[in-house]
């Protein structure tokens, strides 16, 4: 979806048809709402100062995965961090 961070979902097909409900979020919704607010702004700090975002990892963007993770990672580098968290702080104000 247009403005949506990636989302890897696995769908097994076996005789027919198969409907998928998928969740996709816009960047900086860390909570999936559908807006960007304080809200995310708070929960993307807790992240950054999470102990287990204190080493890069490689974002998991699959169903099992801690997608607002993700969705607070605007840079994509891995780790949650002061420039993700501005950047979602400057999303609210536009969004």
């Amino acid at each position: 979806a247009d403005g949506a961070v990636t989302r890897t979902y696995t769908v097994e097909i076996t005789d027919g048809k198969v409907t998928k409900s998928v969740e996709l979020y816009n960047e900086g919704d860390v909570n999936g709402d559908g807006i960007v607010d304080i809200s995310d702004y708070q929960q993307s700090v807790n992240i950054a100062l999470d102990a287990d975002n204190s080493s890069k990892s490689e974002r998991d963007l699959s169903a099992d995965s801690d997608y607002s993770k993700a969705v607070a990672d605007f840079d994509g580098d891995g780790y949650v961090d002061v420039i993700d968290v501005s950047y979602i702080e400057r999303r609210m104000y536009v969004a």
